[in-house]
């Protein structure tokens, strides 16, 4: 099994923008897909939200939401558009 563990009171808004951390996190689950354990234990991912502060908040913005919601319904059934 593979796990992402992001800490958001760690990520510094103003160096990395919020495409970028995306980006990463897809990479990460592309390459995990490719390892024969995940294909069949899965991945974990944590997302850390304590200590997010107001002005990471506003990175978040309704088109983003949405690229989450669309990833996460490929990842979980697989399918694609």
């Amino acid at each position: 099994m593979s796990l992402l563990y992001m800490c958001a009171e760690k990520w510094k808004h103003n160096k990395v923008s919020l495409d970028e951390v995306y980006k990463g996190c897809v990479l990460f689950l592309e390459i995990a897909m490719l390892e024969p354990e995940t294909q069949v234990a899965g991945a974990v991912l944590i997302f850390d939200m304590d200590g997010l502060s107001l002005q990471q908040v506003w990175q978040f913005t309704p088109p983003f939401a949405k690229r989450i919601v669309d990833l996460l319904q490929v990842c979980n059934t697989g399918a694609s558009k």
